[in-house]
C-alpha cells in the first residue's frame, strides 16, 4: 500500500506536466509531426487527467472500505431485532385471528386483506370490505338456517314410542313415514 501511496503522490507529476508544456517548441520539425505531436500532447493530457481521477477515486473507496465494517455489526443486530419482532408480530395476528368467530374462507379473507394493505388483523377487521363481507356471511348463514330445505331429512325417527295414530296418511310424507314405521314393527 506504501507504494501505491508513492506512486500517487510522486515528484514526476510536476516534471511530467513540465514536459508536456515545454513539448510546444518545435520549431526544427516538419508541421507533419508538429500536428502529430500536438494531438499525442493532449492524448497524454487526457490520459493524465482520468489517471488522476482514478487515484482519487481509489482513495475515496478505500477510506469507505475501511469505514464500513463498524456499522455491519450494528446492522445485524437491527437486523436481527426486526426479525424477531415481525415474528412475534405475526404470531400475534395468528392468535387474533383464530380467536375471531368467523368461517375459515372469511379468516382467510382477512388474514389476505392484512397483507396486502399492510394493516393488523383488528384495523382489517374495521375496514369496510371486511365488514361487508362478515355481514354476507352472517346473512347467508341465517337464510341457510331458514330455508325449508332442512338438512334434517335423512334423519331416522324413533319409531318405538309411536303408535299407528300418530301417523296422518293424508298426506304424502305421512304415508312414507307409515310405511318407514311398519317395517320397524315388523323388524322388531
Amino acid at each position: 500500500m506504501e507504494n501505491e501511496d508513492e506512486i500517487i503522490d510522486s515528484p514526476n507529476d510536476e516534471e511530467i506536466l513540465d514536459n508536456q508544456e515545454n513539448a510546444g517548441d518545435y520549431e526544427d520539425t516538419p508541421i507533419e509531426t508538429v500536428e502529430e505531436a500536438q494531438a499525442l500532447q493532449e492524448q497524454n493530457r487526457q490520459l493524465f487527467a482520468r489517471a488522476k481521477k482514478a487515484e482519487q477515486e481509489m482513495k475515496a473507496l478505500k477510506a469507505k472500505l475501511q469505514t464500513k465494517p463498524e456499522p455491519k455489526t450494528e446492522t445485524k443486530q437491527d437486523d436481527i431485532n426486526n426479525l424477531v419482532a415481525s415474528q412475534v408480530n405475526e404470531v400475534l395476528e395468528r392468535r387474533e385471528l383464530d380467536s375471531l368467530e368467523l368461517g375459515d374462507q372469511l379468516k382467510e379473507e382477512v388474514k389476505i386483506y392484512a397483507k396486502m394493505n399492510n394493516v393488523s388483523i383488528k384495523q382489517a377487521m374495521n375496514s369496510s370490505y371486511i365488514q361487508f363481507k362478515v355481514n354476507e356471511a352472517k346473512t347467508e348463514a341465517r337464510n341457510e338456517d331458514a330455508s325449508i330445505l332442512s338438512t334434517h331429512k335423512n334423519t331416522k325417527r324413533d319409531y318405538s314410542n309411536m303408535s299407528p295414530s300418530d301417523f296422518d296418511c293424508t298426506t304424502e310424507q305421512g304415508v312414507k313415514d307409515f310405511e318407514e314405521y311398519k317395517k320397524f314393527v315388523r323388524g322388531a
